[in-house]
């Protein structure tokens, strides 16, 4: 559910998303069907992320602004920024989504994007995806804040901390 709020608090018309590999529910709701996600997982060359070149759940689709992100995890937060200043410098009035999970937030590319787009006041929501187990360790040993969402104070951005599961 966390996905689908974040995803339709933007304009789907409009807007920029650049996922990760697990916002499939994000992707979606951005325009992507069910078929061009099965395309990709199957490698064809009608696959509109990368005509079959791409790992699958490598989003991309600029038909409907979904900026495909590469391996390497949270590389699309300066990607961003970029956008954001793009948009800002074009007086275009887009938003950028981006997302990670919280094993990436260590990354020198989640800090770097983040403050980029703080210090130049840029149109971008980022959103961590916290399910308490940083790929292969547990979050304890990845960042040591009571919340992920206390680490925007240094950024000078507001943070709020969202539970997805809750359905009221």
């Amino acid at each position: 559910t966390a996905q689908i709020g974040a995803a339709f608090a933007f304009d789907l018309d409009k807007d920029y998303c650049l996922p990760y590999y697990r916002d499939l529910a994000v992707v979606l709701a951005f325009g992507m069907t069910a078929k061009d996600i099965m395309l990709s997982a199957f490698a064809k060359a009608e696959d509109p992320n990368s005509g079959g070149r791409q790992m699958p759940a490598h989003f991309g689709q600029k038909s409907n602004r979904i900026v495909t992100q590469s391996s390497p995890v949270t590389t699309q937060f300066p990607h961003a920024a970029g956008i954001g200043l793009a948009a800002k410098m074009a007086n275009d009035p887009v938003a950028i989504y981006a997302s990670t999970g919280e094993g990436s937030s260590n990354q020198g590319d989640f800090h770097e994007g983040i403050n980029f787009a703080s210090v130049h006041k840029l149109p971008v929501v980022f959103v961590i995806h916290n399910n308490k187990y940083a790929i292969s360790v547990p979050a304890s040993k990845q960042y040591a804040a009571e919340k992920l969402s206390d680490r925007a104070i240094g950024y000078g951005i507001p943070g709020e901390r969202v539970d997805g599961t809750n359905m009221a």
